[in-house]
C-alpha cells in the first residue's frame, strides 16, 4: 500500500515538473511580444530571427537562477 502511494507521489511530481518545463516559455509570450518591436529597429532585416532568438535566450538567462 506504502509503495502505491509513493509511486503515485512520485508520478505526480513528475507531472508537475514538466508542466512547468513546458509552459515555462510561454511566460516571456508577453514581454518579447512588448520588447521585440524595438529589438527589430535596431537590427537588419536579415537578422530578424537571430534577434528574436536572442531576446527570448536572454529572458530565459537573467531569469534562471
Amino acid at each position: 500500500m506504502y509503495i502505491t502511494f509513493f509511486r503515485l507521489a512520485q508520478l505526480v511530481i513528475l507531472a508537475f515538473t514538466l508542466a512547468i518545463f513546458f509552459s515555462y516559455g510561454l511566460q516571456f509570450y508577453v514581454p518579447v511580444m512588448i520588447l521585440l518591436p524595438w529589438v527589430h529597429s535596431k537590427v537588419s532585416r536579415e537578422n530578424y530571427l537571430k534577434a528574436e532568438f536572442a531576446l527570448r535566450y536572454g529572458l530565459v538567462l537573467i531569469t534562471c537562477k
